[in-house]
């Protein structure tokens, strides 16, 4: 399965026309109008393929109703400039079945709901444009912190993790979570997020909009189309020929395994070494090859074992020989150690296969590659809890979980002891003890024609009432500066009270 990517980071953005409502509207398939745009995506709800909303731990479960957390997000910014959250888009593999679909992207976004974040995942798999499905997630983060009584103050830590390597760090994070929960699934599939000049491949196909392709339904004759299409062909009988000389060279196997952290950074020196020395105390921390620690004049450490041998500069390992399961998994946690979110592996595939094991435990995989079929059997049956147990705590409707027993990928966990939330009846026990009462959550329906009606009716009243107290100020602003000045006013500056309206509320 190739590693096809596609993620989108985004900042949801008032002045530029986007909103909470119309964000949620666009994942729900349903339709909006918040005073300043309207849209009506019913058409694409035939491709809607379930709903979860991960919540911080210990957070208020009422927040997983929809409805709730639509009220607590979309009413909660006042200024015309506000940022309303954040959007992420990404690709899924086609390997996966449509009801495995919301468990990967929940343990994919799994994380950032563990720092504290919301948030409401989508997932939906209509046709592409060849024909096959494109199965894909749509999600919203929260950019506020969840109080019981709703979002408090922005958290500007979250910035900082979203602008790490230029965002490449976060897609990181998110293709390498998509490619270790296909495994845990028993799919062999696999995401690769890093740039074409890093990969080695051709620029990405150009993009057609959607009005060209409607012109071809109708029949027309679009040029645009017909270009695609071509180097398409040229594309499909170029990756035959490169599977068969990578079939060919897979028979030869190479002498030695790369493992390197799968975003690309720019390191001097000095954090060079300091890699070194902490790869350096860890060794010796843990008793491996205390005797064998070589360090040569540049930042780099050699480390002999009784069968293999391994280097580190810095940049990368470079592992020869043949790896015990406790050298695998020393190299695994010196890659969680260095903070690297995903690994790149290039050589041996038995040894790229004993790292992909020791790593899945560990919450680590390659996005450059997947395991051979015997290593994906032995990660999805020994490690396969490890998908529900990291969304459990964060799922207090348990969609996941029914979703996983129903598809009977997932043994439930006996040890698990989740809060069922329903949205007409809510089960709260002031300890946590096992005898909670477990309560079905049915599938959260969606609103009707009425409940829409009467949400963009409040919307608009929303905005109608903001904009009768912006003009109610602006007028009373031009009264005083006429009482104290009986010169006219240019009319450009008639914009001043709006502005100075605006800046106490931040």
């Amino acid at each position: 399965m190739t590693g096809t990517c596609h993620i989108r980071l985004s900042v949801i953005q008032r002045s530029r026309g986007n909103s909470a409502l119309a964000r949620f509207a666009y994942q729900a398939c349903a339709a909006f109008d918040d005073g300043v745009r309207q849209a009506d995506y019913r058409s694409f709800s035939p491709y809607h393929r379930g709903t979860v909303i991960l919540l911080p731990t210990d957070a208020p479960p009422e927040i997983a109703n929809q409805y709730n957390l639509f009220e607590a997000a979309a009413f909660r910014e006042s200024r015309w400039d506000a940022q309303d959250g954040r959007a992420i888009d990404f690709l899924l593999p086609r390997a996966l079945d449509d009801d495995l679909l919301l468990p990967v992207a929940a343990f994919a976004l799994a994380p950032f709901a563990e720092t504290g974040m919301v948030a409401r995942i989508d997932v939906e798999s209509p046709p592409a444009s060849d024909s096959v499905r494109n199965p894909h997630a749509h999600a919203w983060l929260s950019q506020r912190v969840l109080e019981p009584d709703g979002f408090g103050l922005k958290c500007r830590a979250w910035n900082t993790l979203f602008r790490r390597d230029g965002g490449r760090y976060v897609r990181a994070i998110i293709a390498g979570r998509i490619s270790l929960a296909a495994a845990l699934v028993g799919v062999a599939a696999y995401v690769d997020p890093r740039r074409h000049d890093e990969v080695g491949t051709s620029a990405p196909e150009m993009r057609v909009p959607s009005k060209f392709w409607r012109m071809r339904e109708r029949g027309q004759a679009v040029a645009k189309i017909d270009q695609l299409s071509d180097r398409r062909k040229s594309r499909s009988a170029g990756s035959a020929i490169s599977k068969a000389l990578d079939l060919k060279a897979e028979e030869v196997p190479l002498s030695g395994l790369a493992v390197r952290n799968a975003v690309a950074q720019c390191l001097n020196v000095e954090q060079l070494q300091a890699r070194v020395d902490l790869v350096i105390a860890k060794a010796v921390a843990e008793g491996i090859a205390n005797d064998s620690v070589i360090v040569t004049g540049h930042p780099e450490v050699e480390l002999m074992f009784p069968q293999s041998s391994m280097q580190f500069n810095g940049w990368s390992f470079q592992l020869l020989g043949q790896l015990e399961p406790q050298q695998a998994e020393f190299v695994s946690r010196l890659a969680r150690a260095l903070e690297w979110p995903a690994l790149v592996l290039e050589g041996d595939s038995t040894l790229a296969n004993e790292i992909l094991l020791a790593a899945a435990p560990l919450g680590l995989t390659a996005i450059n590659r997947h395991a051979d079929d015997e290593t994906l059997r032995k990660i999805h049956t020994h490690h396969h809890g490890l998908l529900l147990d990291q969304i459990a705590n964060h799922d207090p409707l348990a969609v996941v979980e029914n979703i996983l027993a129903r598809h009977r990928t997932a043994q439930p966990q006996a040890s698990h002891v989740a809060v069922k939330a329903s949205l007409l009846k809510l089960a709260v026990s002031g300890d946590d003890s096992p005898g909670l009462e477990q309560i079905p959550e049915p599938p959260l329906a969606q609103p009707d024609d009425e409940t829409q009606r009467g949400n963009a009716q409040l919307v608009k009243n929303s905005f109608a009432r903001s904009k009768r107290e912006l003009d109610d100020l602006e007028q009373w602003l031009e009264q005083r500066a006429k009482s104290s000045s009986p010169s006219a006013k240019h009319p450009a500056s008639q914009l001043a009270p709006v502005e100075r309206l605006a800046r106490p509320q931040r």
